[in-house]
């Protein structure tokens, strides 16, 4: 009786020694993977801040690179837009020197005309008199190119420094010749001669009312090809139609 009661005895401490023991396995197993899972996450949080760094890392190498491309465009538009300033600052000069020759010129040939007392003075005065008639239609004819050009460099300068209104003559009323709706451009019957310049902006009218703006595009002596300003064609345009400078000179 005493050897059963022992080995009962035996066999439940057994039991209850390996359910203890399953007990902190199943405890241990559960807490490895929770270690194992806050492992993976921190691990793949890692990862990913490694690779948010080297983004933006990129980001910042390719944004560097833009600032410097772009202040390199600037500081190259500041410069040609100094050279077009000194150009247009001599080419003035030229004129101011060339109307002073003129104007010299023109006082000499005068002098010339008031007394010529004898026949030698006459003939030496009528050949003094070509030569300087000749120097002065010549001076006059540089100093329109040089006018020319410089009115030329003066509309260069606002692409460059900037949205510049572009002054016409007042006076200056142009009339459409040709329209072509389907290449969005008109041709007008004003030039050079008459005042026009390069990227002037111009209001298209009919009987007073608005139909358009175009800008100009090329100018020719006695015309000039202008582009309609996009989003300002109000009214479909017509030949006939009357152009006015949308920046008349004041």
């Amino acid at each position: 009786m005493r050897t059963i009661v022992t080995r009962i005895s035996l066999i439940v401490a057994i039991i209850t020694g390996v359910t203890i023991i399953q007990f902190h396995v199943n405890q241990l197993k559960t807490k490895m993977t929770t270690m194992h899972n806050a492992l993976a996450a921190q691990t793949a949080a890692r990862e990913k801040a490694d690779a948010d760094f080297v983004s933006t890392r990129e980001v910042a190498n390719k944004t560097t690179i833009a600032l410097k491309r772009t202040a390199d465009a600037l500081e190259a538009k500041s410069a040609e837009a100094a050279a077009q300033a000194q150009q247009i600052a001599n080419l003035n000069e030229d004129r101011r020197k060339l109307r002073q020759e003129r104007d010299d010129a023109q006082a000499e040939l005068s002098a010339y005309r008031v007394s010529m007392p004898t026949p030698k003075d006459v003939a030496n005065a009528a050949e003094k008199v070509k030569t300087l008639q000749d120097s002065l239609v010549a001076s006059q004819e540089e100093n329109a190119l040089l006018g020319r050009q410089v009115k030329r460099l003066e509309t260069l300068l606002p692409t460059t420094c900037g949205s510049c209104p572009i002054v016409l003559p007042a006076a200056l009323n142009a009339k459409v010749l040709v329209l072509d709706p389907k290449w969005g451009f008109v041709v007008l019957d004003a030039g050079e001669d008459q005042g026009m310049l390069d990227h002037a902006e111009l209001l298209v009218n009919r009987a007073g009312k608005l139909v358009a703006k175009v800008q100009v595009t090329r100018v020719e002596k006695n015309r000039c090809v202008a582009n309609i300003v996009p989003g300002w064609e109000l009214t479909q345009l017509m030949e006939g139609d009357r152009a006015i400078p949308a920046y008349p000179k004041s």
